[in-house]
């Protein structure tokens, strides 16, 4: 059996990240991403490289990087899983290299919750709704509520750590009300690793897990990689969907491995926004795979939040592991 290009590349950045990059101030992180910076969608010879991404600013202290790395195999045995080495790797493999600024801003809202989209109360069930905004308990807007998932036994709505425990007038314990001011939840655990957290539905309240123009959410899976295409429902921005086109393991953070999201029509074209924090990313086949915690690029703003054209999220199997879909 032998390796695919990317399998190998995952390989590359791991040694890459261990043995190249050594200067680490304003590091975010090393992974990997088309090889054509501006790609969206990949082409069917779509070839990758080595991204190391900064912050800021940043891209001065990395200058003493090559802008090629040719990685031999016995280099990719030392950082291969013991799995990995039952394939055949390459003697050699020779990668492009580059450095890339970003800024993982939290999706916090500044201004009021946007108005109720057209048809969500068409085809709401009662209770909560898979995408809408949530308010903490003084019925202040602190982001979306992505889905219910079947947590420890009890169905609890996912969002983020920023969201639901650090927000403003948030926390363990507190309540989490719709957008009528009706209290639905209660907030009983957030992990800021992986900026996720849920909330209990309040006596195993109705809740309808149907997403606004994508449908009903059926299961959920790990595992997102370059060119997947995802969507996803926010309380600001709404649906929108795009590629996979760089997967980061975070630094220093406990984040796992970040996956940097792209709009189908392009840069500067909105994929997500200021509010539109906890929203869940879900497949082709309507699995949820994501849960979304930042955005970079500002290309607009919807009311007072800032609207973006790259959008970050994190495998919903590492924010929340064991869970399901009700």
């Amino acid at each position: 059996m032998t390796m695919d290009r990317l399998e190998v590349m995952h390989l590359v950045r791991a040694h890459v990240d261990q043995k190249v990059v050594s200067d680490r101030s304003g590091l975010v992180g090393v992974g990997i991403g088309l090889r054509d910076p501006q790609a969206v969608i990949p082409s069917a010879d779509e070839g990758y490289s080595i991204v190391v991404v900064t912050t800021p600013g940043q891209a001065r202290t990395m200058s003493s990087l090559p802008s090629e790395v040719t990685v031999s195999r016995a280099e990719l045995e030392a950082v291969a899983p013991v799995s990995t080495l039952r394939a055949a790797l390459p003697d050699t493999v020779t990668a492009d290299v580059r450095v890339e600024e970003y800024e993982l801003k939290p999706l916090t809202p500044t201004g009021p919750a946007p108005a109720q989209p057209d048809d969500e109360e068409a085809t709401r069930a009662g209770g909560f709704r898979a995408g809408s905004p949530v308010h903490n308990q003084n019925g202040h807007w602190v982001g979306t509520g992505g889905c219910v998932l079947n947590i420890d036994g009890k169905n609890a709505i996912v969002s983020n750590n920023h969201v639901f425990v650090t927000g403003p007038g948030t926390g363990v314990g507190t309540t989490i009300k719709d957008r009528a001011g009706q209290s639905v939840a209660r907030v009983v655990s957030g992990r800021q690793n992986y900026d996720c957290a849920h909330a209990t539905l309040l006596d195993q309240a109705a809740f309808n897990n149907d997403l606004p123009k994508i449908g009903a959410i059926r299961g959920m899976t790990g595992g997102i990689n370059i060119g997947w295409h995802g969507r996803k429902f926010g309380a600001t921005t709404g649906f929108t969907d795009f590629h996979v086109r760089l997967i980061l393991p975070i630094q220093n953070i406990g984040w796992g491995t970040a996956c940097q999201l792209v709009n189908m029509g392009g840069f500067n074209v909105p994929v997500i926004g200021q509010g539109d924090s906890g929203s869940v990313v879900v497949g082709d086949h309507n699995e949820v795979v994501g849960l979304m915690f930042a955005g970079d690029t500002v290309v607009g703003h919807s009311g007072a939040n800032e609207i973006y054209s790259i959008g970050w999220c994190v495998d919903i199997t590492q924010a929340f592991p064991g869970s399901s879909v009700p």
